[in-house]
C-alpha cells in the first residue's frame, strides 16, 4: 500500500519536472525571463556571438529557434548565445552595469507560453515583492509552475508573481512596478523571487508620455534606423512586441520596456546628454461605452492605480464617481436623470462629456475628457424576406391575390419619474 502511494507520488513529481524541462521543450512552449544589469559568465558554453544585433527580440528569437541554446546576454549591438544557463549556479551571474548595462535572458519551458505573443514572458528581480499586493496565493511545486499559473489566470490580470523559495508558495498580484502609485511598495524581502509578466494586456489607446530632459537609457531593447520623426518613433513604441515604456529619437529611434521605476536597481542607468529628450509612458486609458435602453455605462481601465474622480462635465457636483486605489471602474448614467444632464441631440441620439480628474479639488494637465455618444435607430424600416423558387416545368399560375396588412396596435402610457 505504502509502496504504491510512494510510486504514484514519484510519478506525479517526475511528470511535473518533465513538463517544465527546458532541454526537451517544444518551440511553442518556450519563453524567456529577463534579468537586467547582470550577465552570464560561462565562456566555455558560448554557442555563437552575433555582433550588430540591434533588437533584444531578435537575439531571443535566435536562441528560441536553436534547440541547443538555453540563454543569451544582450547589449545594444551584441548578442551572445549559450548552451547552458544559470539555474541554481548563481555565482555565474555577474553584475554588469558599466559602461552600459547588460540584460541576461534564459529560456523557460512554460506550456501556457504559447498564448503569450510577447518576445519574452517575464522579468526576474530577486529579493523583492509588492507590499500589500497579494491577490491570490497557492502552494506549487516550482517557480516555473508559478509563472505558468500567472499566465493562465483568468479571474484578474496577473501582472506579477513572486515565489517564496522556502515555503514553495506562489503569490500572484494584479499590480506591477509600472502600475504602483507609490514606488516604495516595491520592497526588499528575503527568500523571494519577483517575476513581472510581459504577457498581460494593458490599456494602450490613450497614453501620455512624459518628457525626461537630458537623459538617455544606456541600453535599450530595440533600435530602428530610417525613422523620420518623434511621432513615428512613438508609434513604433506602441506597436512593439514587448511592453514599451520609454523611447527616444536622436536621429535613430530607440525603444525600451524599462522606465525610471524599473531601472532603480541599476547603477547609473542613464547617459547624461545635454539637449537630449527621453519620452516615458505615463497613464494610459481604455474606455468602452455600453448603451442600454434607459442608461449608459462608461467603463474605464488604466495601467496605473487611479485615485481621483470621474464626473459629467456639465454636472460636476451631482453626477460624480469617487475612485480610490482602482485600475478599472465604471459610471452609470440614466438618460432622463437631470442630475447628469445627458443631452438628447435628436430622437435616439444621446450625448454627454466625462472628465477624469486625478486630484479631488485641482485640475491638472494629466486630467482627460471623454465625449460619449449613444445612437439608436428609430426611423421606420421595411423588413422583407425573399425565397427564390425555381420552377422548371410548364406549370401555369391559376390565380393571384394581394392584400394590405394592417399595422400592429401600439399603446403609449405617460407616467412621472416614479412610474
Amino acid at each position: 500500500m505504502w509502496s504504491r502511494a510512494v510510486f504514484v507520488l514519484v510519478h506525479v513529481v517526475l511528470g511535473v519536472v518533465a513538463q517544465y524541462d527546458v532541454t526537451n521543450c517544444p518551440v511553442e512552449d518556450a519563453t524567456f525571463e529577463l534579468v537586467t544589469g547582470w550577465m552570464y559568465s560561462s565562456p566555455q558554453d558560448i554557442l555563437e556571438t552575433r555582433a550588430g544585433t540591434l533588437q533584444l527580440a531578435e537575439c531571443i528569437e535566435a536562441c528560441k529557434s536553436n534547440q541547443s541554446c538555453l540563454a543569451v546576454n544582450f547589449e545594444t549591438g551584441l548578442c551572445v548565445l549559450f548552451k547552458s544557463q544559470v539555474k541554481d549556479r548563481t555565482d555565474t551571474l555577474i553584475k554588469s552595469q558599466f559602461p552600459v548595462f547588460t540584460m541576461y535572458a534564459q529560456k523557460q519551458c512554460i506550456p501556457s507560453a504559447r498564448s503569450c505573443t510577447r518576445a519574452w514572458g517575464f522579468e526576474l528581480v530577486r529579493g523583492y515583492y509588492i507590499r500589500n499586493g497579494v491577490k491570490k496565493q497557492m502552494q506549487l511545486p516550482s517557480r516555473m509552475a508559478c509563472m505558468d499559473a500567472c499566465i493562465q489566470e483568468r479571474t484578474f490580470p496577473c501582472r506579477s508573481a513572486w515565489w517564496d523559495v522556502v515555503k514553495s508558495e506562489c503569490v500572484m498580484s494584479d499590480l506591477d512596478r509600472y502600475s504602483l502609485d507609490n514606488a516604495g511598495r516595491f520592497a526588499p524581502l528575503a527568500n523571494v523571487e519577483y517575476m513581472e509578466s510581459q504577457c498581460v494586456d494593458e490599456p494602450s489607446k490613450m497614453c501620455e508620455f512624459k518628457r525626461i530632459e537630458n537623459k538617455l537609457l544606456k541600453t535599450v531593447d530595440s533600435l530602428h534606423e530610417g525613422v523620420a520623426s518623434v511621432e513615428e518613433c512613438r508609434q513604433l513604441c506602441s506597436d512593439a512586441p514587448f511592453r514599451c515604456h520609454t523611447f527616444d529619437f536622436e536621429g535613430v529611434c530607440r525603444l525600451s520596456h524599462h522606465s525610471t521605476v524599473t531601472v532603480s536597481q541599476v547603477e547609473e542607468p542613464y547617459l547624461v546628454m545635454n539637449g537630449s529628450v527621453s519620452y516615458e509612458r505615463g497613464s494610459c486609458y481604455n474606455v468602452t461605452l455600453d448603451c442600454q435602453a434607459n442608461h449608459l455605462i462608461a467603463r474605464l481601465s488604466t495601467n496605473k492605480i487611479f485615485n481621483g474622480k470621474v464626473y459629467a462635465r456639465h454636472r460636476p457636483n451631482s453626477c460624480v464617481l469617487d475612485v480610490k486605489q482602482a485600475m478599472t471602474f465604471e459610471m452609470v448614467m440614466d438618460y432622463s436623470d437631470p442630475g447628469c444632464g445627458i443631452k438628447q441631440e435628436e430622437p435616439g441620439r444621446f450625448a454627454t462629456d466625462l472628465v477624469l480628474q486625478h486630484h479631488d479639488q485641482i485640475m491638472t494637465s494629466a486630467d482627460m475628457g471623454f465625449a460619449l455618444r449613444c445612437s439608436f435607430h428609430l426611423e421606420n424600416r421595411s423588413v422583407a424576406h425573399g425565397i427564390e423558387l425555381q420552377v422548371t416545368g410548364q406549370i401555369q399560375s391559376m390565380a393571384s391575390e394581394s392584400a394590405v396588412v394592417p399595422s400592429p396596435n401600439v399603446s403609449m402610457r405617460i407616467t412621472d419619474r416614479v412610474s
